[in-house]
């Protein structure tokens, strides 16, 4: 914006426009052209109201529970509902989670709405390499479902989550096999078996904020109690988890 001329970026899958959204509601217009964004330089940015929906990948947590904690129905208010977000949901609707979306609407650009999630049977799906940007940091929270999904799920495309907090990538498929599910990596694709009935255990969130929380996640359904070693890494993006876990598991 303090360049002179227009700048634009252009980049290999569509990932997620918050910012260009963001930068609209300021008066400041991003326009996009396929996989290419440009914005003009000397725009002023003008202050505006802004109201900012639940981030979709923390209420995946929570809608993930409820599909696998029997007799659970949760409903998440103003979760943001931005179409470059919604993979999480498109995968868990082709694995059959009777999934909800309510009192939808738009503020500032941004979409929400209510999202509803009730307990019943899941089934496998594959995730493809370009739906891979619209769920990347769901997959753990996404695989742990697929734990209890009847088949063989598989997540590919998934060479980004060695690059996260932790490899990511190694530590779901660590992560689940501890808990007694079945899982394993074949070059950028993670393949996990289902249904398996999980069981407690200590496990290592290796610093990994999404992994902590999935393995307390998967405490919810296990046989036995799961003990997550160092878990005040979930503060990194979620610091009322504990308490919102202890209320959900009550």
């Amino acid at each position: 914006l303090l360049a002179q001329g227009e700048t634009s970026v252009t980049e290999p899958e569509l990932s997620r426009d918050h910012t260009e959204r963001m930068l609209s509601h300021f008066g400041a217009p991003a326009k996009r052209d396929g996989l290419t964004v440009t914005v003009a330089g000397g725009a002023r940015l003008k202050a505006a109201p802004v109201r900012v929906p639940g981030d979709i990948s923390s209420a995946a947590f929570w809608i993930v529970a409820a599909l696998l904690a029997p007799g659970s129905e949760l409903v998440l208010r103003g979760v943001g509902l931005n179409p470059s977000r919604m993979g999480i949901l498109r995968a868990l609707e082709r694995m059959g989670a009777r999934l909800k979306i309510e009192a939808p609407l738009v503020t500032q650009g941004e979409p929400a709405g209510d999202i509803a999630a009730r307990s019943g049977p899941l089934r496998a799906c594959v995730v493809e390499p370009a739906e891979v940007a619209s769920l990347i940091d769901e997959v753990p929270i996404l695989a742990l479902a697929a734990t209890q999904a009847e088949g063989e799920s598989r997540f590919k495309g998934l060479s980004e989550l060695r690059h996260k907090e932790s490899n990511r990538l190694s530590g779901i498929a660590a992560l689940l096999n501890a808990l007694g599910g079945q899982a394993r990596v074949e070059g950028d694709e993670l393949i996990v078996m289902g249904p398996r009935r999980l069981r407690g255990a200590r496990v290592q969130s290796l610093g990994d904020h999404r992994l902590a929380m999935t393995a307390l996640i998967a405490g919810l359904i296990a046989d036995g109690a799961v003990q997550v070693d160092d878990a005040t890494c979930i503060n990194i993006s979620y610091p009322g988890f504990i308490d919102q876990w202890r209320r959900f598991r009550g």
